[in-house]
């Protein structure tokens, strides 16, 4: 598997061997993430060698951490919140004429300074892990952080001070969205033409959306045409396809998903697996058999129980992620953390399944 320039630098640097470089790359197919991010999950950096050296690798000096603690809140607004995330850039303050902006090692450089340029800003530039940088966008614009990126920050910052600090994150209740109603007719046909023509962030959130209209039969209709492109003979077509459906989630898509599982090409076989992993909760390797053998079992069972069953994974990014899919679903929460000691995590799991015999079978069935 090729690693990317950020990795390469890493091995040249010594910091990890080249087969451990394999495995961060495979976990990233797998879970999305920036280098950085995976690394500190796993454990295999400090977050303070490893962003001294993505600073000497990208040229952006580090941040100073307490620079970071109290981000000045009112350099916001140069910089929206859809142009902040897709530029890879947070405002955190003005010194001496220059925006200063926290940058993650994956940021779009050339695109920060032709933005710059366009409106003949000076900025100043600090290299933050991608944790930070999440945490960071979410307290300048007053957005949720996904669960993923606070495990991470509670472990860098200590849970205590990363609660205090993203609290700043949470909307006002006075611009909280009330509860969405049931979508009109027409929502549908503009939800499917945002998924097909759309840029990259409007149709994932687009695909996302009709994912929670699958009783409709537009939608349906829409989830067997991705289905149909699999077979196809263009890879490429397979693979936007399959994160498509990644998106969507619709169960009744896996058995066309697990027929790519042993395709010729690898990223269409890679993408199939992923794809499944995003799906089931599970990740049974690439072979057709043993997913076969997991459908046959699990298609009569809402999706929701297959990522109950999830919470009790031994693999601590599968539970994550079953975790957050939960409570975005239900809006529910149990005091379930994925990295909890395993009995504790029992205990959330229990109240979990608990609170769906008694009322989320009726709600979600």
């Amino acid at each position: 598997m090729p690693i990317s320039s950020l990795a390469s630098a890493l091995v040249k640097a010594s910091l990890f061997s080249q087969e451990i470089a394999v495995q961060v790359e495979r976990r990233r197919e797998l879970y999305g993430g920036g280098i950085d991010t995976v690394l500190l999950e796993m454990g295999l950096l400090d977050e303070e060698i490893l962003v001294t050296h993505l600073a000497n690798f990208t040229g952006i000096p580090a941040a100073p951490l307490e620079r970071l603690a109290k981000p000045d809140l009112d350099a916001g607004p140069w910089l929206d919140a859809g142009a902040a995330a897709r530029l890879g850039a947070v405002p955190i303050g003005r010194r001496e004429g220059a925006l200063e902006l926290a940058v993650h090692p994956e940021a779009d450089h050339d695109a920060l300074v032709a933005w710059a340029g366009e409106r003949h800003l000076l900025v100043e530039p600090y290299l933050v892990t991608e944790a930070r940088f999440r945490g960071l966008l979410g307290v300048v614009y007053r957005i949720p952080v996904p669960p993923r990126f606070v495990s991470l920050l509670a472990k860098l910052m200590g849970p205590t001070q990363t609660r205090r600090w993203l609290a700043l994150a949470q909307p006002s209740p006075a611009v909280a969205r009330a509860p969405t109603p049931a979508a009109p007719i027409d929502e549908v046909e503009t939800l499917i033409e945002t998924a097909r023509l759309g840029d990259e962030a409007t149709r994932g959130s687009a695909w996302r959306a009709l994912g929670r209209r699958l009783h409709d039969p537009r939608v349906a209709a829409v989830s067997r045409s991705l289905q149909a492109k699999l077979s196809g003979p263009d890879p490429a077509v397979a693979t936007a396809a399959l994160a498509a459906l990644a998106e969507l989630r619709d169960p009744a898509s896996l058995p066309a998903i697990i027929d790519r599982l042993e395709s010729e090409d690898k990223q269409v076989a890679l993408s199939a697996r992923s794809t499944l992993l995003t799906l089931a909760g599970d990740d049974l390797g690439p072979k057709r058999r043993r997913w076969l053998d997991w459908w046959e079992k699990m298609q009569h069972r809402p999706r929701l129980e297959w990522l109950m069953e999830a919470l009790a994974h031994r693999d601590p990014q599968i539970r994550l992620a079953a975790s957050q899919e939960l409570q975005e679903i239900t809006g529910e929460y149990f005091g379930y953390h994925y990295d909890l000691p395993e009995r504790d995590r029992e205990e959330a799991r229990r109240r979990w399944l608990e609170w769906w015999q008694t009322i989320g079978k009726r709600r979600f069935s």
